[in-house]
């Protein structure tokens, strides 16, 4: 009786992945996000990025020197 009951669910199962839209699908309508396309407004001077890049790469430097407990 338990195979027959298996049997039919694997019957409604590959039924419902034919009827499944692939990830890939070329007709498949794409949405569009909520937010809309990202703009920057801000823009930096080279000695602003400069003081960016430095003040990052000293946090990152701090973060790889902290001691990592064993526990």
């Amino acid at each position: 009786m338990s195979s027959i009951q298996g049997m039919i669910a694997s019957l409604k199962n590959n039924n419902r992945r034919k009827n499944r839209d692939s990830v890939f699908a070329k007709d498949k309508n794409q949405t569009k996000s909520s937010f809309g396309e990202f703009v920057d407004h801000k823009q930096m001077n080279t000695y602003e990025y400069l003081h960016f890049r430095r003040k990052f790469l000293k946090k990152k430097e701090g973060r790889r020197k902290e001691p990592k407990s064993l526990l």
